[in-house]
């Protein structure tokens, strides 16, 4: 058997714009490990002038909250599906329910070609976080099945965590489309050995603990409940944000300044120092499938208090690795973060825990796993 050909939709390739982009990439690092021939379908692609493989841009809009994450909008349909027929994919891989979805759905219906997604985020449920939206409960229903109707086209969705499986299910999904395919991390970039005094120093933080939250400032990442948590911390404590967004200005103007410090957002070694030179992470976001940054977290050392929420409650075992709190709730996770503050041995056997568990999760593992389920959809 040759190279599987593999068409891949994907509305942002680029890296670090957020989870979604960053799988997408680990999956790309290893393609040739896969005997995978690909072609892809972008709408933001790689930064990189050196990226290895053919992209295929197609136009994409911006929409004023989220101006700096495009949406991409297949153009012509003859013009694609020539494109496609003269790649002759062997499957079709997209990555959001999308438009960019719907077209490599249709697609593959039309050539009868098995299609591919990984479930990556909780769409819907951004609505709620649009206040100014009327009638947010039924159009939010109205998307949920919108996007079940074009889960249930897909030959395979591979869920991150056994709950969302779960949601999928209760949603209408056939749970025999389903498989769970987790994350990885990389335990090279991510480790405690990245911890810098220097920029400890710069914080002001010798003699604080640091509590850090990292991902793109927006609404439905919880970032009001943050801005309620920094008035409330103690006085010892250090609330470090990593992440740019729109939220950002509220953030900033409304947070405690005396505990609260803004980074901006930061890749590659920068990132990794912040993570390996903080104490406790926080995540109280309720929309993530997974939560990439959660397991990064863990890999540079940090216990997790997070809602017990979405991907993050199948990833951190409570009292073990973390704690798991009633979500929007920042007085529980104040009071966690107190205990984790004042007991030191249970605070060190926490942090040996998350390492563990994150080394154990290993990309090499997961790709093997993927190729695994490549190969199974066209033996089917």
């Amino acid at each position: 058997m040759g190279k599987i050909r593999i068409a891949f939709f994907i509305d942002v390739l680029r890296e670090h714009m957020d989870g979604v982009a960053n799988t997408s990439n680990r999956i790309i690092s290893r393609l040739e490990s896969m005997d995978i021939e690909p072609i892809f379908f972008t709408g933001l692609p790689p930064k990189a002038t050196d990226f290895p493989y053919k992209i295929i841009l197609v136009p994409n809009i911006k929409f004023p909250y989220a101006n700096d994450y495009p949406f991409a909008i297949p153009g012509k349909r003859k013009k694609i599906f020539k494109i496609l027929d003269d790649f002759r994919p062997d499957i079709i891989h997209w990555s959001s329910p999308s438009l960019l979805g719907r077209y490599a759905t249709k697609y593959a219906q039309l050539r009868q070609i098995p299609n591919l997604t990984i479930y990556h985020s909780h769409f819907s449920s951004y609505v709620d976080y649009l206040k100014w939206l009327p009638f947010r409960s039924f159009i939010r229903k109205r998307l949920d099945n919108a996007i079940t109707k074009l889960y249930e086209k897909s030959t395979l969705v591979l869920a991150p965590t056994l709950s969302m499986k779960e949601f999928l299910i209760s949603g209408g999904v056939s749970p025999e489309r389903i498989d769970i395919w987790g994350r990885g991390v990389d335990n090279v970039k991510y480790n405690p050995s990245f911890r810098s005094e220097e920029l400890i120093q710069s914080w002001g933080g010798q003699k604080k603990t640091k509590i850090l939250f990292v991902s793109r400032l927006v609404h439905y990442k919880e970032t009001d409940m943050l801005i309620r948590l920094s008035h409330i911390l103690p006085e010892n404590a250090l609330l470090i944000i990593t992440g740019q967004g729109p939220e950002r200005e509220k953030m900033e103007s409304q947070s405690n300044e005396r505990n609260t410090i803004f980074t901006g957002k930061l890749v590659d070694q920068e990132l990794s120092a912040v993570y390996a030179s903080a104490d406790i992470f926080v995540f109280p976001s309720l929309t993530d499938t997974f939560g990439n940054v959660v397991l990064e977290a863990m890999a540079s050392g940090l216990p997790v208090i997070a809602a017990n929420a979405g991907g993050p409650k199948n990833i951190i075992a409570h009292g073990e690795t973390g704690y798991l709190i009633e979500p929007k709730n920042e007085l529980a996770f104040n009071e966690h973060i107190k205990i984790l503050m004042e007991d030191k041995v249970l605070f060190k056997k926490m942090q040996g825990n998350a390492l563990q568990y994150a080394r154990d999760m290993n990309w090499d593992n997961l790709i093997k796993q993927l190729s695994k389920k490549y190969l199974s959809l066209i033996e089917k």
